[in-house]
């Protein structure tokens, strides 16, 4: 058999970045560098678990690519799995939070200091 004349057929992959793809995408990146600036690694890891987490629910109800591109729900598990990781990760490694005013120590009400 001859080959045919002709340009060549592309493949671009699995990756087919949509319109929702930049749509949401944009935003969901520049929250995550945001929180990687004001919190550091772990609320990053916590942003990307979280985002995995409801993308993959997406595709694993509806069946339909989501705007990462998730082929398919067999993968959408897997994504699942890895973002409630990275969930857990994150905020198994997020320091505990300094209290806000510090307690003072209360001193003991005696009967005489109430008769005054």
């Amino acid at each position: 058999m001859t080959k045919q004349a002709g340009p060549e057929p592309t493949s671009r992959g699995w990756f087919r970045p949509t319109l929702s793809t930049w749509l949401v995408g944009v935003p969901v990146v520049v929250l995550m560098i945001a929180g990687l600036a004001a919190e550091g690694l772990p609320l990053l890891l916590s942003l990307a678990g979280v985002t995995g987490i409801i993308t993959s629910l997406y595709v694993l109800v509806s069946g339909r690519r989501s705007w990462a591109s998730i082929p398919s729900r067999r993968i959408a598990g897997f994504v699942l799995l890895a973002s409630l990781t990275l969930a857990i990760a994150g905020g198994a490694t997020r320091a505990a939070p300094e209290p806000s005013t510090p307690t003072a120590a209360v001193a003991p009400i005696s009967a005489g200091s109430l008769a005054r």
